[in-house]
C-alpha cells in the first residue's frame, strides 16, 4: 500500500530515585515511551496532526480514517505512504464532504460552551446505530479482559494505553500508544487490513471511553467496548445512541455494563427495574 518507515518507539533516560525511608539515592536508567506528531494527509491536503507513539503509523492513519468516518472501507484507499511522521493517503473517490464531517466531529474533543452545547453537537453529527446481534459469555468477556492484561504489563511500566481487538474470543489486534484513542485507531487499522469482520468483535482498553472513543467503535461496526477504566458520561451517551455495548471498570471480579446487555449472557441474577438503554 506505499512505502513505510518504522521508527523506534521508547528510548532511555536517566533519573535519581530517592527512597526518602531509607534515605537512599540512587542514579537509574529507565525504557520510556516516545511521541511524535504524526500528520495524515489526504489528497494532499493536512487533515490532522496527532501526537501519539512512533509506531503502526499505517495502522494509525487507516484506523483514523475509518473510525471518523472519513473513509467506510480500506479499499477505498488508492495509496498510502509513510515517511518520517508524515502519512500521506489518496482515496480513490473525492471524500471532501467527509472530511467537512469530520471538522464537525472534532469539536467533540475540544471546549464546549455547555454540557448542552456539548450533546446537540453529539445530536448533529453523523452516528451510525450498531445492530449487530453478536453476543458473549461473561467468561469469554472476562478471559478477553485477563489477556489484555497481561499484554499490557510492559505497558503499564512504560506509561501507555492498550487496546485489543478479539474476534469471536480471539486477538486479532494489539496495540500501544501513548494516547488512549491512537491505540484504539492502530487496533482497528490492524483489524481492517486483515479483513476481519467487526460485527463480531470485543475492543477492550485500558483507557476511559468518551464519547469520540465510542463513535470510532460505532462507526466501524464494533457492537462491545470494554474498558478497565471508569466511564465517562459522554462515553454512555454516545453508547446508548449508537447501539454500542459499552462495560468499564473491568477489573478484579467485577464488570459493570452500561448500555445495551443484551449482548453479555450470564446466568445469575437479573436487573431489577427494566434497563432503559
Amino acid at each position: 500500500m506505499g512505502l513505510m518507515v518504522r521508527l523506534q518507539s521508547t528510548t532511555k533516560a536517566r533519573y535519581i530515585r530517592l527512597d526518602y525511608v531509607r534515605g537512599v539515592e540512587e542514579l537509574r536508567e529507565a525504557e520510556v515511551a516516545l511521541e511524535t506528531p504524526v500528520t495524515i494527509v489526504v489528497n494532499g491536503a493536512e487533515l490532522v496532526t496527532l501526537f501519539a507513539s512512533p509506531s503502526d503509523l499505517k495502522e494509525l492513519a487507516i484506523g483514523h480514517l475509518l473510525g471518523q468516518g472519513v473513509i467506510r472501507a480500506v479499499e477505498e484507499v488508492k495509496s498510502l505512504e509513510v515517511l518520517s511522521s508524515r502519512v500521506s493517503v489518496e482515496t480513490k473517490r473525492d471524500v471532501s464532504d467527509r472530511v467537512s464531517e469530520y471538522g464537525r466531529l472534532r469539536v467533540i474533543t475540544s471546549a464546549c460552551g455547555s454540557t448542552e452545547d456539548f450533546y446537540q453537537i453529539l445530536d448533529q453529527i453523523d452516528h451510525p446505530y450498531v445492530k449487530s446481534d453478536y453476543t458473549v459469555t461473561l467468561s469469554t468477556l472476562v478471559e478477553a479482559v485477563r489477556e489484555l492484561n497481561k499484554l499490557s504489563v510492559k505497558g503499564h511500566l512504560l506509561a501507555v494505553h492498550t487496546s485489543g481487538l478479539f474476534e469471536e474470543g480471539r486477538l486479532v489486534a494489539y496495540a500501544e500508544d501513548v494516547g488512549r484513542h491512537n491505540s484504539i485507531d492502530k487496533v482497528i487499522g490492524k483489524a481492517a487490513l486483515q479483513g476481519v469482520e467487526f460485527g463480531s468483535t470485543i475492543l477492550v482498553t485500558t483507557g476511559r471511553q468518551p464519547a469520540d472513543a465510542i463513535l470510532k467503535c460505532a462507526r466501524v461496526g464494533i457492537p462491545i467496548s470494554v474498558s478497565i477504566r471508569e466511564p465517562i458520561h459522554s462515553g454512555i451517551f454516545a453508547a446508548w445512541r449508537t447501539g454500542v455495548t459499552l462495560v468499564c471498570g473491568a477489573r478484579g471480579s467485577k464488570i459493570d455494563i452500561y448500555t445495551h446487555p443484551r449482548r453479555i449472557r450470564y446466568t445469575f441474577g437479573s436487573p431489577k427495574e427494566p434497563f432503559s438503554t
